[in-house]
């Protein structure tokens, strides 16, 4: 995976990890344009019938007209739809591939330290579940995406090309999902989410972790909740789970309630302008159709709302892998050490890149000699051990057995 300059985050990262099959999906979102504007057809040349119907001498010729283009724009936008679902999930397939094929890369040249504080249901989180969810947002929600934005759009501008009145009634409950979306995952809801990936991690871990010690739980006769890591993770993942519910539903309520009766308005304006001969029939039917129809979309953007917090914060945890500096490889061949004495030359290095652990530590252990590390706790003892395992790759400096530098 090249690095840039910029790290770029949210979907326009996932656009740049898509790389070569970002155009499947540039494709894939026009047929889904298409397939928004050819399933819109239809309804409005049912108006068009329908004016013609109630005019006093009808055109039964150009009536069956229109309704042989329904039946054609009908079946084209199904043609177009299945198009588009191709096209996205030869993309999504693609990039769940090279992802991985990615991570699993990155993951053999990182340092040891760095996996070991990596818990394993951490790493399971990343590669099969964070992934797993790129690929069913690239295959499903990227393409109802730019229909839900193209549909309602273009339904807008027709009917306001009709009616300006009704139309402005109509364009109310999408000014109040905007709104809702915001109050929805913006604010303290982007910290909720960041707790519960933090708490899900936790909680794979410590499924992990009992599933192992089940055996020993079962000799002794233990039950899942004397096993304290496992049961206070669980409760803790519930109790994020229930927080974002209680903060996103009174919102999420009030746009379902008010989406629910947006034709109450629409229907009480239609049928007063009707009756005061300021609309015909035809425009009043297709308002009552359309006029609250294309808010069906609009369901599902809002719940693709929490879709893409979740999408940014994996990818976020997956550029955390991706971004992380790797060990350098040996650039020398078969060297064999002179003795086996180990050397810390001018030795500094920081687990964080911020607080020093070891600052310029100098020494050297003879061979077949007995060497005691004495200090404090926290005073760098393990980190040496670590450093010298090669763990983790020093800032500064030099580990050498032997004259030769560890890293060789």
């Amino acid at each position: 995976m090249e690095k840039s300059t910029k790290r770029k985050n949210g979907i326009a990262r996932l656009l740049e990890i898509a790389g070569r099959k970002k155009g499947l999906l540039f494709i894939s979102g026009f047929l889904a344009i298409v397939h928004a504007l050819l399933s819109l057809v239809p309804y409005m040349l049912v108006f068009y019938i329908i004016r013609e119907l109630t005019k006093e001498t009808i055109d039964f010729e150009l009536a069956w007209t229109y309704i042989i283009y329904a039946i054609m724009a009908a079946v084209g936008s199904m043609l177009v739809f299945f198009a588009s679902g191709i096209f996205s999930h030869i993309a999504a397939f693609n990039i769940l591939f090279e992802l991985r094929r990615f991570i699993v890369e990155k993951v053999g040249k990182l340092p040891m330290g760095f996996l070991g504080n990596k818990n394993s249901g951490a790493l399971k989180k990343i590669l099969s579940d964070d992934v797993e969810r790129i690929e069913n947002f690239v295959a499903h929600q990227i393409p109802d995406f730019v229909k839900g934005i193209a549909l309602p759009l273009v339904t807008i501008i027709f009917l306001f090309s009709q009616d300006w009145r009704l139309a402005a009634i109509s364009f109310v409950p999408l000014l109040v999902l905007v709104v809702l979306v915001f109050k929805m995952y913006g604010g303290r809801n982007k910290q909720l989410i960041k707790d519960y990936h933090a708490s899900l991690e936790d909680m794979n871990a410590g499924i992990v972790e009992y599933v192992r010690a089940m055996p020993v739980m079962k000799i002794f006769g233990q039950s899942a909740e004397t096993f304290d890591k496992y049961g206070h993770t669980v409760k803790r993942f519930n109790g994020f789970v229930m927080d974002w519910v209680k903060t996103s539903t009174p919102a999420f309520a009030v746009f379902m309630s008010f989406v629910s009766n947006a034709m109450l308005p629409v229907l009480a304006l239609g049928l007063y302008l009707y009756f005061k001969n300021g609309l015909n029939l035809a425009t009043l039917l297709l308002f009552l159709i359309l006029g609250t129809g294309y808010i069906k979309p609009l369901f599902a953007l809002s719940n693709m709302g929490i879709q893409i917090s979740v999408i940014n914060r994996g990818v976020e945890q997956i550029d955390e892998l991706l971004y992380h500096p790797e060990m350098e490889d040996s650039k020398l061949q078969n060297i064999v050490p002179v003795n086996f004495n180990i050397v810390f030359e001018d030795v500094s290095f920081s687990y964080d890149g911020k607080n020093p652990v070891l600052n310029h530590l100098d020494f050297e252990i003879k061979e077949k000699s007995l060497t005691a590390l004495v200090g404090p706790s926290g005073a760098g003892k393990s980190t040496v051990g670590q450093l010298l395992a090669r763990f983790w790759d020093v800032n500064e400096g030099h580990i050498k057995i032997g004259g030769i530098a560890i890293k060789d």
